[in-house]
C-alpha cells in the first residue's frame, strides 16, 4: 500500500465530509459536555454529533457512553474530522464495548471540539452520555456507574480490595 496514495484518500474523505456538513447533507448535532441524548435510527449508518471542551476543562477526564436499547450501534469520536470506520482517533478498546475514556495525558487530547459518530448495520436505538470529570468533580465521579465500574475492575487485576471500614463505622 502506497501510504501517499492513502494520506490523500484520507484527506479527500475528510474534505467530502466537511462539505457535506456544511451543505447540511449531514446532520451534526450539538451536544453539550455532561449531557446525554436520546437517539433512534431505523435504518442504521452514520449519525454524528459535536461537544466542546473549553479550555477551562482542559485537564478534564472525559468519557463517552453509548447504552444500547437495541441493535449494535459502536462509538467512534475524533477531534480532528469526523470519524469513520477507518478514520477516527478514539473507539473503545473491543468490538462491542460502549464506554470510552479519553485521559488528559493522551497525546492527541486537547481543547476545542470533538466530533462522536455512532455507526450502526442496521437499525439501533440509544443513549449517548457526554461526560467531563474535574478534581472538583471528584467525589461526584468517583460515585459515578463509569468510575465505580473501573475502580472495581482495577481492583479486581491488581487484587486490591480498596479502603476497609473501621468497626463502629
Amino acid at each position: 500500500t502506497d501510504p501517499d496514495r492513502t494520506y490523500s484518500e484520507l484527506r479527500e474523505t475528510r474534505q467530502a465530509l466537511a462539505e457535506a456538513v456544511e451543505r447540511g447533507d449531514i446532520d451534526v448535532t450539538d451536544l453539550p459536555l455532561n449531557s446525554s441524548i436520546d437517539c433512534d435510527m431505523p435504518n442504521g449508518g452514520w449519525v454524528y454529533f459535536r461537544f466542546h471542551l473549553p479550555l477551562e476543562r482542559r485537564r478534564s477526564l472525559l468519557t463517552c457512553h453509548v447504552a444500547t436499547h437495541s441493535g449494535h450501534p459502536d462509538l467512534f469520536v475524533s477531534n480532528v474530522a469526523l470519524p469513520t470506520l477507518v478514520d477516527y482517533v478514539w473507539k473503545p478498546p473491543a468490538t462491542g464495548r460502549t464506554r470510552l475514556i479519553i485521559y488528559p495525558n493522551d497525546p492527541s487530547y486537547r481543547i476545542g471540539d470533538y466530533f462522536v459518530g455512532v455507526f450502526a448495520p442496521a437499525s439501533a436505538n440509544f443513549t449517548l452520555y457526554v461526560h467531563s470529570y474535574m478534581g472538583e468533580d471528584g467525589e461526584g465521579a468517583w460515585e459515578s456507574h463509569v468510575f465505580e465500574a473501573l475502580t472495581h475492575k482495577f481492583r479486581t487485576l491488581t487484587g486490591h480490595q480498596g479502603p476497609q471500614k473501621e468497626a463502629g463505622d
